[in-house]
């Protein structure tokens, strides 16, 4: 090689080595950090939330049970009237708005009178209904003594014992009265379990006498 060119080549290399090189160095990144934490959202309060679903419930049950004990307090006062009626002798039938006047009841919502016309009274079985009017409806269609006895009769007759006293009251007018004027026709027993009274048809053509020594 030409001495030169080698002269001028080392020349080079020593003003190279000669310049200072910065280096230039990447940020440092901490290894141990950690990205931001985000925030949680709130999670539900289910606790609350069924707290309170049970109060709106209990809310809602006590409004039912309060408005189904409304209802059944007017047909329960109805019912009454109208077997009280029946026991008088009176049961010529009535229409709603006059069963609410007598009762003093005129008062009720149109709701519960809805009610009444449609559902409560012409489904109970203590009430007969017919075009729109109503009255007491008796378990036993019975009208006066004979054939309250014939009653009872066929009762014995097919074996099936007595009659309560109360249904018969609820069935025949001034009951008490013609029940003591058959008392020789028929027998009364106190059941000793609820001590409520029997009426079974007293059959004289069954007693006979037995003389001493028969036995």
């Amino acid at each position: 090689m030409d001495q030169s060119l080698i002269s001028q080549r080392e020349a080079f290399q020593k003003r190279a080595l000669a310049v200072p090189v910065i280096e230039k160095r990447k940020p440092k990144t901490e290894t141990n950090s950690q990205p931001p934490k985000k925030k949680r959202r709130p999670l539900p309060d289910f606790k609350n939330e069924k707290a309170n679903k049970n109060q709106i419930g209990i809310f809602n049950n006590k409004m039912f049970q309060g408005t189904s004990k409304n209802k059944f307090r007017i047909l329960a006062n109805i019912v009454n009237f109208m077997r009280d009626r029946f026991k008088k002798g009176d049961n010529y039938s009535l229409t709603v708005d006059e069963i609410l006047d007598e009762t003093n009841m005129m008062d009720i919502s149109t709701a519960n009178k809805a009610w009444l016309t449609n559902d409560a009274l012409p489904n109970n079985p203590k009430i007969a209904a017919e075009d729109g009017r109503y009255k007491y409806k008796p378990k036993f269609n019975i009208r006066g003594r004979k054939e309250l006895l014939r009653l009872l009769d066929n009762y014995d007759q097919h074996g099936k014992g007595g009659i309560l006293f109360d249904d018969v009251v609820d069935s025949l007018p001034h009951a008490e009265k013609k029940i003591e004027e058959l008392k020789d026709r028929v027998i009364i027993v106190t059941r000793p379990i609820d001590k409520k009274k029997v009426l079974f048809y007293n059959d004289k053509g069954c007693q006979f006498t037995v003389e001493e020594g028969t036995v």
